[in-house]
């Protein structure tokens, strides 16, 4: 009889341990789906949507890092319907290597998209490694005994852009200013040339022209469309640049969706030329999570450079849904010289990789890149697509 009991005690705790479970779940499905109609509500109306970020990552030249940051998008006019919603994105980050960075980033679109303007503020503080100008100092030259050093550095850029009619053209000044410092330089590194031209303190303030067309469907994450920039950039001494030197570049994307609309490809060609008095820490350099993905950044530099880079995106769909979640294969290569036509195929530093997509908002992905190549690996964390 005592056991018979037992049992229905038991059967009437398990009873009702499940309907606090079922309950528990109910609440939370409950929750998540006023937080999803809020969210689509303040998307809908043009309202101010912000999401935090927090991750490891690793680079040849920073060890591993611990990063964070935040997206924030909005319509600078809730009333226009024409307008893409602007993006800002502040990141923060710590290393093993003993390296602080930070970058705040922002797109805006004003007067009906009639009005573009880009910025960004970054700088950092780190353990750094010069090997020179050119392929063979940076392939052959002795790491890191002859290339250690420490440096500091601060960037910020200004673009607006005004649309030219009723196209898909855009012109508008481009202004940069660049501050470098370099501590505990090495006897390799004070004895290199370009190094001498800047020295161990060297600024630079450029005034420019950009020029950009700009068909695409979705400019932070496009599935189709051309994007189509050139720009030249003044640095001089009247200027208040320690150097007189100038910067052309090109920058030309395309995207096709094939097949299916979560199946796009893209493609990117970089091109950078710097002529004059062209200091060495404002030199083309190959390495970044913006283009050649896996090389550490500023070991390949030289007065020209260029990068081919080829993307398939993928779109995970679930019972014919789109999820939150999408992943990408990339090959890249890179090639660098001392003049326009000696950059092109002289020396080819190849970069393959994966990386997997989540979104954060519509069209807005938080990005991890897997980055491999020939001699070495990177991981990158970051808001949007690489181009």
């Amino acid at each position: 009889m005592k056991k018979n009991y037992f049992l229905l005690i038991l059967l009437f705790f398990t009873i009702n341990q499940s309907k606090a479970q079922s309950s528990f779940i109910e609440k939370i499905k409950s929750h998540a789906k006023r937080y999803k109609e809020k969210r689509d509500s303040t998307i809908q109306n043009g309202g101010f949507l912000i999401d935090p970020f927090l991750g490891p990552g690793f680079s040849p030249e920073n060890g591993f890092t611990i990063g964070g940051g935040v997206l924030a998008t909005f319509k600078t006019d809730r009333l226009d319907s024409i307008i893409p919603r602007s993006t800002a994105t502040a990141l923060l980050n710590f290393s093993t290597s003993g390296s602080i960075g930070f970058a705040i980033a922002s797109t805006t679109y004003w007067k009906k998209d009639k009005i573009r303007v880009f910025a960004v503020f970054a700088g950092k503080s780190m353990p750094d490694h010069y090997f020179g100008v050119g392929f063979k100092n940076g392939y052959h030259t002795p790491f890191p005994d002859s290339t250690n050093f420490k440096r500091e550095w601060i960037t910020a850029t200004i673009r607006p852009i005004f649309r030219l009619g009723k196209t898909n053209a855009f012109i508008g000044p481009d202004l940069n200013f660049n501050y470098t410092k370099a501590i505990k330089v090495n006897h390799h590194m004070a004895q290199d040339s370009s190094y001498i031209i800047g020295g161990s303190k060297n600024h630079s303030l450029g005034l420019g022209l950009i020029f950009t067309y700009d068909s695409r469907d979705n400019p932070p994450n496009a599935k189709k469309g051309w994007y189509a920039m050139t720009r030249f950039t003044v640095y001089n001494k009247s200027l208040g640049s320690k150097n007189n030197y100038n910067l052309t570049a090109f920058d030309l994307r395309y995207y096709l969706s094939l097949f299916k609309k979560y199946r796009v490809f893209a493609f990117a060609y970089k091109f950078q030329y710097n002529f004059g008095e062209i200091p060495w820490s404002e030199m083309p350099s190959l390495g970044s999570d913006a283009d050649l993905r896996g090389y550490r950044i500023g070991k390949y530099r030289d007065v020209c450079t260029n990068t081919f880079t080829l993307e398939y995106r993928h779109k995970f769909y679930w019972k014919n849904k789109a999820t939150k979640h999408g992943m990408i294969l990339f090959s890249s290569i890179g090639c660098m010289g001392k003049d326009v036509k000696s950059s092109l195929f002289t020396r080819v530093l190849p970069s393959v990789g994966i990386g997997y997509r989540f979104e954060l908002q519509p069209g807005l992905n938080l990005r991890i890149d897997f980055g491999f190549g020939f001699e070495s690996s990177a991981t990158y964390f970051n808001f949007g697509e690489s181009f």
